[in-house]
């Protein structure tokens, strides 16, 4: 918890977060509110009106926000010359690694624990479907982690806290718009292959309420493939001493 909110960073993150989320959260609830006023109450329960293009758009916004968190978690060190002392520590590579890796995913939980309000409010109004809402937070718990995981690799690879956040964000995007491919060229068979590594594909089924083991294991997937590299990324520093 203390490498999550170990900076200013973290509160103006979290807070920036929250303002935005709330935000979205009035803007739809009183355009939901003007259209049933205007046109009659809809057959479309209150998830797919409401909370699925809220899941959505928090998506987006964690996009931006997590390059900004994990930015500094390997390049400050390496800027300042602490992760030398760092490893001076009686702790393995995999013990640093999972010790920033779960800061920030601490980080992460304490950004959408507070969202929970919004169900909550709206259930005093008219029924949620609570495994629908539950579906979309484990998404978005799923794809936040993803961008930890991609934010900590970019991280390792530079003491430039600038140059790690916008690798971050170009690596996510082409993560994310990669699942075009598959829209533009629906025939062929490397677009079809480069689609199912797109993370917003696999998002999806979690903001329709669906838990598919499928997009599950995706997820499992990258984000060992990336704790795996930013790993190797650190033990790296053990073979250029050796060669030395």
């Amino acid at each position: 918890m203390k490498v999550g909110f170990g900076s200013p960073m973290a509160y103006v993150t979290s807070t920036t977060f929250l303002l935005i989320t709330g935000y979205l959260f009035n803007a739809l609830s009183l355009m939901i509110a003007k259209q049933a006023i205007a046109y009659g109450t809809t057959n479309l329960p209150i998830v797919d009106q409401l909370f699925r293009p809220l899941t959505s758009h928090v998506a987006v916004i964690l996009l931006f926000m997590i390059p900004a968190i994990t930015m500094r978690l390997f390049a400050e060190e390496r800027k300042t010359g602490t992760i030398e002392l760092l490893y001076t520590y009686p702790v393995s590579d995999i013990e640093i690694l999972f010790g920033k890796f779960l800061g920030a995913l601490s980080l992460l939980f304490v950004l959408l624990l507070p969202t929970l309000l919004y169900p909550l409010m709206v259930k005093q109004i008219t029924p949620v479907e609570w495994p629908v809402i539950l579906s979309q937070y484990v998404g978005l718990f799923f794809l936040g982690t993803c961008y930890i995981v991609v934010g900590l690799w970019a991280s390792n690879l530079t003491d430039n806290q600038i140059i790690a956040a916008t690798l971050t964000l170009g690596s996510l995007l082409a993560f994310w718009l990669v699942g075009w491919m598959t829209q533009a060229f629906p025939t062929a068979l490397w677009a079809k292959v480069l689609g199912q590594l797109s993370i917003l594909a696999h998002f999806d089924s979690f903001s329709k309420g669906v838990l598919n083991t499928t997009d599950i294991t995706f997820f499992l997937l990258f984000i060992a493939f990336f704790l795996a590299a930013t790993l190797n990324g650190l033990n790296s520093r053990t073979w250029r001493g050796a060669r030395e």
